[in-house]
């Protein structure tokens, strides 16, 4: 399954948060054009697959900017 860049989503804003961060490389994974899996997000991050359904989750009520 595959989240980011869907249609009902708000755009994010992640200027502020510092480059660098597993959090700013998720984001820029969400913010292609295909979106990205939690099984990429998990790779790229070593985070364990809960870490990063909850980070997905914490964005939804959240605006990063």
């Amino acid at each position: 399954m595959c989240w980011g860049n869907s249609s009902a989503s708000r755009p994010l804003h992640f200027a502020a948060l510092r480059g660098g961060t597993k959090q700013q490389t998720v984001l820029t994974l969400l913010h292609r054009q295909e979106g990205a899996t939690v099984a990429q997000a998990t790779e790229v991050t070593s985070w364990a697959q809960h870490a990063v359904r909850n980070f997905q989750t914490g964005l939804k009520g959240r605006t990063l900017a």
